[in-house]
């Protein structure tokens, strides 16, 4: 049976501390949370917002978290709520409440978890997410742990000992060297200051639960938006994947749309390998190279190259010149006799992008530079 759940948090460090309850407290957190689920009841979904603490405000959008009520109506509408736990605990001279409830829907009951804040304004959410099965709350304490570790890590530059944290899974699609060109692509932005999550959406497959993690990080130059993709095998998690954006509206799309940069990149790579002219005329923009330059300047890359192993992107991007948009892809790619750093440039025409440019040297600060 899946089981799906989704968390949404606020950018403050959980520290443990010793619980405290009473009924004053139970009865100020209980009068939030019957409002809550009542306001579900009723269809009124958009006045919640107004229950949730205004850092978890700064960290969703409105959207974000429409879409995660709207995942919830798909199991019907809530006939009963009842609470199954209450823990009451400071941090930092703040107070908090984590409550459970089994929440009976008319299609699937499910198991809520949420953290509330005590503010000037009584208690107000600052975490919240929902599951089919009630052992699956809690998960997300595992999988921080491993995404605490990775971005400690990140932040003193152990690249080698994030190797230790992936998945088998990942090992095999990209190398120790590829993933550590990677992360030194992310330097550009400046040291890396704090990390907060934003949520989480877990579920389980076939190898195991998956946990996508969003993030935002601050840098010395600006914020990124990440997603953390954890996997739990026998028991451990282990990152599966990682990316990260520029702008958060954009972390699950692409720069602009109808971008078919990504398309056109992939199609471009493949008419090379296979020496094909026809293919590639039809990717290229009428102001770059004939495909016989191109040709020419792949012969002379697999001479001493050699066969393609792994490709790999480091990054991707727009930039604009001269009244023209160009977007950017730059890679790290491992073949039979060395690896390269290449850098492939589209341009934006009426029709979609096209291939401008492409160069590669093994010298990485030659390329990106």
């Amino acid at each position: 049976m899946k089981n799906f759940i989704l968390l949404f948090m606020s950018s403050f460090a959980l520290i443990c501390c010793d619980s405290t309850s009473n009924n004053e407290e139970e009865e100020k957190v209980k009068k939030v949370m019957t409002e809550f689920y009542e306001l579900q009841k009723s269809g009124d979904v958009a006045s919640t917002a107004e229950l949730l603490d205004e850092s978890l405000l700064n960290a969703i959008s409105e959207n974000e978290w429409g879409d995660l009520l709207a995942g919830i109506a798909e199991y019907g509408e809530i006939d009963t709520f009842s609470i199954m736990s209450s823990d009451f605990y400071e941090v930092d001279g703040k107070k908090y409440a984590k409550i459970r409830y089994k929440v009976v829907h008319t299609n699937k009951p499910l198991f809520d978890e949420l953290i509330l804040l005590e503010g000037e304004e009584g208690y107000k959410i600052v975490s919240y997410y929902y599951a089919t099965n009630k052992d699956m709350l809690g998960i997300e304490d595992d999988a921080q742990k491993v995404a605490t570790k990775f971005y400690e890590d990140c932040k003193n530059g152990d690249y080698h000992d994030i190797v230790s944290l992936m998945s088998e899974k990942l090992k095999k699609e990209v190398s120790e060297e590829q993933l550590k060109s990677f992360l030194e692509r992310k330097e550009k932005y400046g040291k890396l200051i704090k990390y907060s999550n934003t949520g989480d959406n877990a579920h389980e497959t076939k190898e195991g639960i998956l946990c996508v993690m969003d993030y935002t990080v601050e840098h010395e130059k600006g914020l990124l938006y990440e997603d953390l993709e954890l996997i739990k095998i026998n028991g451990k998690f282990y990152v599966n994947s990682y990316e990260y954006f520029t702008n958060r509206e954009k972390r699950h799309a692409h720069e602009d749309e109808n971008n078919n940069s990504k398309e056109m990149a992939e199609a471009f790579f493949v008419a090379l390998e296979n020496q094909d002219p026809i293919a590639l005329e039809d990717l290229l923009d009428k102001d770059a190279p004939s495909s016989d330059k191109w040709f020419e300047l792949i012969s002379a890359k697999q001479a001493f190259a050699g066969a393609l192993i792994k490709h790999f992107i480091l990054d991707s991007y727009h930039s604009s010149k001269d009244g023209n948009k160009y977007y950017f892809y730059d890679y790290h790619t491992e073949y039979e006799n060395t690896h390269l750093y290449e850098q492939l440039t589209l341009i934006s025409r009426e029709e979609g992008y096209k291939v401008i440019n492409y160069r590669y040297n093994e010298n990485k600060e030659e390329i990106f530079n």
